[in-house]
């Protein structure tokens, strides 16, 4: 590969001039880049880049102009090359070693895109190649004419001018020549002297303006260079400003949607475990009403298993005593006539409510069928027991009821003034008088029972309890009737500042 020997601007100078490919080859001092080197020295290689008229420049690593390069161009691996247009930007980057053969092709490559982007580019060389063998023989001609004065510059001069103007310069007075002859050619010479310096200063005037002119296009080129390039970078800038916005509003749609279901999960696992709870506390519910349903019956069918009846005498007072429920109804008139005895004579059992009067043939009848269990409420009355159920509207039922009233009055009477009569026990007793004075006292005491106890308070007097009063006092001229239920003190008074009077 031949490299140009010149600075950096002259070699953009002329890749421009030329309308060439300029190549910027980065390299250091490790093994990749001694590889590179030979990839770079190979035949193919350079045979690529002399077809395609490249302008190519070595630099180094470390140097100060790879260092200015690199403000412009990032090197970003060494080594590295950088293929670049004529309007500045890069068309291939490379970096790393390359086999010969696929370089050659890469930069085959280059220089055909180049010279689609500048079809000048390729007339300009087609005339080169036109032109190329006058050229060669023109050089070649120059080179010799250039060696020969160089050689015998003394004997030959270089043009005619020079040899004119060293002829008339020449002091020399020649054969037949007059002094004035003499004067005018060596005016002549300084006249001639005199316009050579001055075509050479417009040259040089000339050379410099057009050095000025490359210059200043030159540093446009590389501001508009650097501003294609910060607006390239701020285009890149835009892009990925909008990306990450781009990426930032998808993240946060991700994020809400996640929210989204986050929420709908946990409303559904509330909701199923809310229906759970419910269903867990009907259930709950229903097996305590369940319960409780069948402890109410458990203790309705106890309840049914014993009929508590209810006696209430003609004289006013009231008998209890518990019987099996599927006993007959017999057991109860048997337990009356036991308590009763023979002297009390016959008797019906009547129900207040509804108005029923039990005849023989519900004597076999149990308490449960006749709905007298768990406990019910029987009217002992005097006469004689039926063997038919008479109605209610007959005449004896409406005496019987006119004179019940009457009756009831005065066996409370009775009962108050004389006491109720001595029961004399007959055949029949109940489990629990049967039982010793010792065994009650047990069974009370292990399983006392209110209706028991209840049964053995009515049976006994009501006037053993309290002292006899008379039924009516006299004070002067005025008689009054006592009430039973005044206490035996006075009763207290009181006055309008709320003081007890006696």
């Amino acid at each position: 590969m031949k490299w140009f020997t010149g600075g950096i601007p002259e070699a953009i100078l002329k890749a421009k001039t030329s309308l060439s490919v300029f190549i910027v080859y980065v390299s250091g001092y490790d093994e990749v880049s001694k590889k590179m080197d030979e990839t770079w020295e190979d035949s193919a290689v350079s045979r690529e880049c002399e077809e395609g008229h490249c302008v190519g420049i070595k630099l180094q690593a470390n140097s100060e102009e790879c260092q200015q390069f690199s403000q412009l161009y990032p090197v970003v691996c060494i080594p590295s090359a950088f293929f670049i247009g004529n309007n500045g930007v890069p068309i291939e980057i490379t970096g790393g070693h390359i086999e010969p053969a696929q370089f050659a092709a890469k930069i085959k490559n280059v220089v055909q895109m180049h010279q689609l982007l500048h079809p000048q580019q390729q007339q300009q060389q087609q005339q080169q190649q036109l032109s190329q063998p006058s050229t060669e023989t023109a050089a070649t001609v120059t080179a010799a004419t250039v060696t020969a004065v160089a050689g015998a510059s003394a004997q030959v001069p270089a043009s005619s001018e020079d040899k004119q103007l060293e002829e008339d310069s020449s002091p020399v007075q020649r054969p037949g020549e007059s002094a004035s002859d003499l004067e005018a050619r060596v005016e002549r010479a300084k006249q001639l002297i005199e316009m050579n310096r001055i075509k050479k200063a417009k040259q040089k005037e000339e050379e410099e303006k057009r050095k000025e002119v490359e210059r200043r296009n030159l540093g446009r080129d590389m501001a508009r260079f650097r501003e294609m390039k910060a607006e390239a970078e701020a285009k890149e800038l835009r892009d990925q400003m909008k990306k990450d916005k781009e990426e930032e509003k998808l993240a946060r749609k991700r994020v809400k949607e996640q929210i989204e279901k986050d929420r709908l999960e946990r409303k559904a696992r509330y909701e199923k475990e809310k229906q759970e709870k419910e269903k867990a506390k009907n259930e709950a519910r229903e097996a305590k009403e369940e319960e409780q349903r069948r402890s109410l019956e458990a203790a309705e069918a106890v309840k049914r298993e014993t009929a508590r009846i209810q006696f209430r005498l003609p004289d006013g007072s009231a008998l209890t005593e518990q019987f099996p429920s599927h006993q007959p109804l017999q057991a109860a008139k048997d337990f009356v006539c036991q308590k009763l005895g023979s002297s009390f004579g016959p008797f019906q059992l009547q129900m207040t409510y509804p108005h029923r009067t039990f005849v023989d043939s519900d004597m076999q009848t149990s308490f449960l069928d006749l709905q007298l269990a768990p406990s019910a409420v029987i009217l002992v009355k005097p006469g004689k027991a039926s063997s038919s159920v008479k109605p209610s509207g007959g005449d004896s039922g409406l005496i019987a009821l006119i004179l019940a009233p009457f009756l009831w009055l005065w066996g409370i009477l009775c009962s108050m003034l004389f006491g109720s009569p001595s029961q004399p026990k007959g055949a029949y007793n109940s489990p629990q008088e049967a039982q010793s004075p010792r065994q009650q006292q047990s069974t009370q005491q292990t399983d006392p029972s209110p209706l028991t106890s209840s049964s053995t308070r009515l049976n006994r007097p009501k006037t053993a309890y309290k002292r006899r009063t008379p039924i009516s006092t006299t004070e002067g001229n005025v008689h009054k009737f006592n009430n039973p239920g005044d206490e035996d003190d006075d009763t207290a008074t009181w006055n309008g500042n709320s003081t007890q009077q006696m």
